[in-house]
């Protein structure tokens, strides 16, 4: 017991750890802020290309998923469905619309400052259903696949990935 009251030990932090400590706060502080308000801009620029139309109730997990990839620079990453129907080619409308996606998804990333990647699935297992012939089907999905190749873009045929078991499946699933 003696020994415990003559120990003179400081255990006090110096001032270079109590700086150190409250420069950190402050840096952690400022990086919320700076997330929130990213998200809140983000969140509107979403609501203003009338995103939510369909699924409103899923705000609340676009936010946290998007605020937890922001504070770990993590991609973000989107699954996309691409249906078969009737054609041969990828036409003028697919074409426009994709140019339009690329468009918006460089706003979001520009505005989320993390990587956003899209990955489609083609939907060749509902052409199947809905007697769309194979060659037909088929002819399309090349010309699909080549067509989002040229963007960047990844995609699988339903039937491949249900084939696999989910053990392919697209990233963001």
């Amino acid at each position: 017991m003696d020994s415990l009251a003559h120990h003179s030990v400081d255990d006090s932090p110096s001032d270079s750890s109590i700086l150190v400590l409250r420069t950190a706060r402050k840096y952690g502080t400022f990086m919320s802020q700076s997330i929130e308000k990213t998200l809140q801009q983000t969140m509107l620029f979403l609501r203003d290309e009338n995103v939510f139309r369909s699924r409103r109730r899923d705000i609340g997990t676009l936010v946290s998923a998007f605020r937890s990839r922001m504070l770990f620079s993590d991609p973000i990453s989107f699954i996309a469905y691409w249906g078969i129907g009737k054609k041969r080619k990828v036409g003028a409308a697919e074409k426009e619309a994709i140019a339009f996606q690329q468009e918006w998804l460089q706003r979001l990333q520009r505005l989320l400052l993390v990587p956003i990647t899209v990955e489609f699935l083609l939907t060749d297992t509902h052409a199947k259903v809905n007697g769309i012939p194979d060659e037909l089907a088929n002819e399309y999905i090349s010309s699909t696949t080549e067509f989002l190749v040229g963007y960047g873009y990844k995609s699988i045929c339903m039937s491949e990935f249900l084939a696999r078991g989910m053990s392919g499946r697209p990233s963001a699933i």
